[in-house]
């Protein structure tokens, strides 16, 4: 009976480890992403500087809500990609075992990949072997 608990511990840390691994693999793509939407969106706004449809103005007041939905999701891309390199770092450490299960969560909207990250992380973390292994820790 010891032999099984050992070999589950050892499965759950494995499980744990690649987990953190692609959380940060997750985290990186997405503050990429956001670098690539920021470039994305200076380069449109480059554009329309230079266009003559508009007399040489830039119409700044007509886009304000673009430009603010815009910025809106890029912030929420970049706290996303860092908060998911958090939790790769927390899941390593086997720290904060509900906070990777709430990144986990919000992570599932991000189909496909991310729904199956999120999956398998909430699989993983809610496995009552893998909750002592996060309780040993605190002690």
């Amino acid at each position: 009976m010891n032999e099984e608990i050992s070999r589950q511990t050892i499965i759950d840390n494995e499980h744990i480890n690649l987990l953190s691994m692609f959380h940060l693999i997750s985290g990186i793509l997405a503050l990429l992403y956001s670098v690539f939407m920021a470039l994305y969106f200076g380069f449109i706004i480059f554009v329309f500087k230079l266009s003559e449809n508009f007399d040489g103005e830039f119409p700044i007041q007509s886009m304000g809500v673009i430009i603010s939905i815009w910025i809106i999701i890029l912030l929420f891309a970049i706290a996303f990609g860092i908060a998911k390199i958090f939790s790769s770092k927390w899941l390593k450490q086997r720290k904060n075992r509900t906070f990777s299960i709430v990144i986990s969560c919000i992570e599932c909207f991000s189909f496909p990949y991310g729904a199956i990250l999120g999956v398998l992380s909430i699989i993983v973390l809610n496995r009552s072997s893998v909750k002592s292994i996060y309780s040993d820790q605190k002690e």
